[in-house]
């Protein structure tokens, strides 16, 4: 087998674990999601100039506005409370 065989062979599989780290990831976001929203309302959102590309942050608020609880998804990491 020649080398682009080889080089095809390498694209294929980064571009299937590409997938499968993307399935992992937004099945890690649905989870958290679901456990906040329980609480009451999600707020979603992410701020460029407070944060590093790639993060979102969820806010769990009750009715009056206040926040219950706050978790950040990293690039790297997964969910991680604050």
């Amino acid at each position: 087998m020649g080398p682009l065989v080889y080089l095809g062979l390498m694209l294929v599989a980064a571009f299937l674990l590409q997938g499968l780290f993307g399935f992992i990831q937004i099945k890690n976001f649905s989870e958290n999601y679901r456990i906040m929203r329980q609480q009451g309302r999600v707020l979603i959102g992410k701020n460029p100039k407070r944060f590093q590309s790639g993060t979102l942050l969820l806010l769990a608020i009750d009715q009056d506005g206040n926040i219950e609880e706050a978790r950040i998804m990293k690039r790297g990491n997964s969910f991680c409370e604050i």
